[in-house]
């Protein structure tokens, strides 16, 4: 007779935060862009890069004072850093 085994395979699935709980993602970022300087509205969005990877992608409207070629660098480096 043929043994019988109740042997159980478990496939786990990782979902990003931001893809499982998108309105407190959007909340969350709405609430960062409020306290960062020259920033008009940060829009963000979700979806796969290129290799297919879960990823947030950020559109970013700065006031025009920060905008300039000579404050582009600094801006955006504060930007990241607020966000990352």
């Amino acid at each position: 007779m043929p043994s019988v085994h109740n042997e159980r395979h478990y496939v786990f699935v990782y979902i990003p935060r931001a893809f499982a709980h998108p309105a407190q993602f959007q909340a969350t970022v709405a609430a960062i862009a409020q306290g960062i300087p020259h920033v008009v509205n940060v829009m963000a969005s979700l979806g796969d890069d290129w290799s297919g990877e879960a990823s947030v992608f950020f559109m970013i409207i700065l006031e025009d004072a920060v905008s300039r070629r000579d404050q582009l660098l600094n801006t955006t480096n504060r930007i990241s850093e607020t966000i990352v």
